[in-house]
């Protein structure tokens, strides 16, 4: 998975074992500084050459790297004194980025804390979901039809389900794909939960933020009366 960005620099040990598919490298240190390359080697240009010298493989993530191909490519590269002063500036970043970090999980933490609090403590009655709320799943166009994709309707996937409102999906179908599939349009606020998926993924929840229509692993929840009860769903 070079091209996705599988690629660094081992900094913290002198010693290590490897399995026989990775090629492993060392630098030339007379040439250039060990943490600039870290990240140049993560840089857009570098991953535009890992596409470039690749073919595809078995499956979509799997690409085969022509590596004598890349080796022998030319790169351009600041003097060392440069080299260190880029790499210092984007490691304090990094710093920076993990402190934020720490601080957002510390948030969720009790943000979860405070969510699991409210519901477990309530003692009112119960009520099936289907009586307060609209189920639906939505629907797949024939991938072999082109004139399906790449249309004006945003369409969801599972992966995209992460705890968030959805603004942007990476995939789109066009209304004759409406039309010729299962899949409908669901209106801003709508709760998609995934039904199934590899991983921590089924289960998750979102909200949509854009009129979207979604692959049939997704369910679209609707209150039956207003938009706080809405909110109340989702949470």
């Amino acid at each position: 998975n070079l091209w996705m960005g599988s690629i660094d620099v081992v900094k913290n040990h002198q010693i290590g074992i490897v399995s026989p598919a990775y090629i492993t490298m060392r630098p030339n240190e007379n040439l250039i500084h060990t943490e600039f390359l870290s990240y140049f080697l993560r840089g857009e240009k570098m991953m535009k050459k890992y596409i470039y010298h690749s073919q595809q493989g078995a499956s979509i993530v799997r690409r085969n790297l022509n590596k004598d191909d890349l080796l022998k490519d030319k790169i351009s590269i600041p003097p060392l004194p440069a080299q260190r002063k880029i790499a210092k500036i984007l490691s304090l970043i990094d710093i920076h980025i993990g402190l934020l970090e720490q601080k957002r999980t510390k948030i969720k933490n009790l943000y979860d804390a405070l969510l699991g609090q409210q519901f477990n403590s309530w003692k009112g009655s119960e009520i099936q979901l289907h009586k307060i709320a609209s189920l639906q799943s939505g629907g797949t166009p024939s991938r072999t039809n082109k004139s399906f994709w790449n249309g004006s309707v945003p369409w969801v996937k599972t992966g995209e389900i992460n705890y968030k409102n959805i603004k942007v999906t990476e995939e789109s179908i066009s209304k004759e794909g409406l039309d010729n599939s299962s899949a409908k349009i669901m209106p801003v606020g709508t709760i998609l939960m995934a039904m199934y998926g590899q991983g921590v993924t089924r289960g998750r929840v979102a909200r949509l933020s854009i009129p979207a229509s979604t692959n049939q692993a997704c369910l679209a929840i609707n209150s039956k009366s207003d938009k706080f009860l809405n909110d109340y769903i989702y949470f």
